[in-house]
């Protein structure tokens, strides 16, 4: 387990309910797979800048995210358990 881990993002839920509206109106399509997507101008992020740290952890925090948004820092999905740091 890390050190330091990023634990807080942002939820913008607009976007994909009015895609779920636009599909059942134009389409009829009443279910389906809706991907929760992660990053800068996705539906989900963090609001940079970071409040009540300093700049320089701000700056990691916010290269760590963009790692992490683009696959250069793979994060696991291991929804069968809680990992916990020992």
């Amino acid at each position: 387990m890390p050190d330091r881990y990023l634990c807080s993002d942002i939820v913008n839920y607009v976007p994909p309910l009015e895609q779920v509206v636009r599909d059942i109106i134009h389409q009829g399509i009443r279910s389906g797979y809706y991907p929760i997507t992660w990053g800068a101008g996705k539906m989900r992020y963090i609001n940079f800048p970071i409040q009540n740290v300093s700049p320089e952890l701000n700056a990691d925090i916010q290269e760590i995210a963009e790692h992490v948004a683009v696959g250069k820092i793979p994060v696991p999905k291991i929804l069968e358990k809680i990992i916990a740091k020992e």
